[in-house]
């Protein structure tokens, strides 16, 4: 894909909404709590039959495991409420964590024998705290710092209620085994972790971080770019023939030019007006929104 047609499409992702938020008023819950807290529980002979189906395909199977867990991420979801810096409502935690849901049911083997809700629950956490790491801040983190950060602030949680106290850096280091400077940084990335100052820790400028030059690519993002277009054209390659047409001449994929929406159209058949490719582009545009959401690009 070329850089021309790789800043089109990228625009058209930024400007459109991914999906709608909810509204931050209170009403709005309280119709969602109404929907989904008549919804039955499942037992764990039927949560373990309904798994079974579900790994065969059953989509039916696959829906009702998801209402019937509605109820455990909305409990997850509060627990993020009162965390330092989060700019979320109630709905949009909610929201974050169906997505983990809907991702650990895909996933889900029931063969071993645990429970759904104790696979469910990494998962739900998972995806909420990705959002409140990402979307709450103006960079976005890379996936392996993400990650840290999480186990991090796990590892401080479960310290924190050995010690029935406020950890410092130096034990945080010590029981995790990261170097106090490296715990420093990401307690700081974090915005959320919570420890005492050490005297220990000089707070020195990230010079390598801070005073990156411009004329050399950072391997990092250059990675993430390869293979966010990577993951784009294998969803391309899965659309309809006509929108994939549409969408691989409009931006330049697979090396081909960027067309105009005139010449799509010729393309694709003599009669076809601008309006129409715009209205395909349009169509296959959200479709690839949703699976790169679904895929956790986005």
């Amino acid at each position: 894909m070329n850089n021309e047609g790789f800043a089109k499409f990228q625009g058209f992702i930024d400007d459109s909404p991914i999906k709608d938020r909810f509204c931050a008023s209170r009403e709005p819950y309280a119709h969602y709590l109404k929907d989904i807290v008549g919804i039955d529980l499942l037992s764990r002979e039927d949560e373990l039959y309904y798994a079974k189906l579900n790994r065969s395909g059953d989509k039916k199977a696959r829906d009702l495991m998801i209402e019937s867990n509605l109820r455990l991420v909305v409990k997850v979801a509060k627990s993020y409420l009162k965390r330092k810096g989060n700019n979320f409502t109630l709905l949009d935690l909610i929201e974050e964590g169906n997505i983990g849901l809907i991702k650990a049911i895909d996933k889900y083997d029931p063969d071993p024998g645990y429970r759904f809700s104790t696979y469910a629950v990494w998962w739900i956490r998972e995806n909420i705290e990705s959002a409140l790491m990402n979307k709450g801040r103006t960079v976005r983190l890379p996936a392996h710092v993400c990650k840290e950060i999480n186990n991090l602030a796990s590892k401080k949680l479960t310290m924190s209620r050995k010690m029935s106290k406020e950890v410092s850096i130096s034990e945080l280091s010590k029981n995790s085994g990261i170097k106090a400077e490296r715990v420093d940084q990401l307690v700081s990335l974090s915005g959320f972790i919570d420890v005492t100052t050490t005297v220990d820790i000089n707070h020195v400028p990230l010079v390598l971080e801070q005073c990156e030059c411009e004329h050399i690519p950072d391997p990092q993002q250059d990675c993430e770019d390869q293979c966010f277009t990577e993951a784009l054209e294998q969803i391309i390659n899965t659309l309809p023939p006509r929108l994939q047409k549409v969408l691989i001449h409009r931006f330049g994929f697979f090396e081909n030019k960027v067309k105009t929406l005139s010449e799509v159209g010729e393309m694709l058949d003599i009669n076809v007006s601008n309006e129409r490719v715009r209205q395909m582009q349009k169509e296959a545009i959200e479709r690839i929104q949703k699976r790169l959401q679904f895929d956790g690009w986005v």
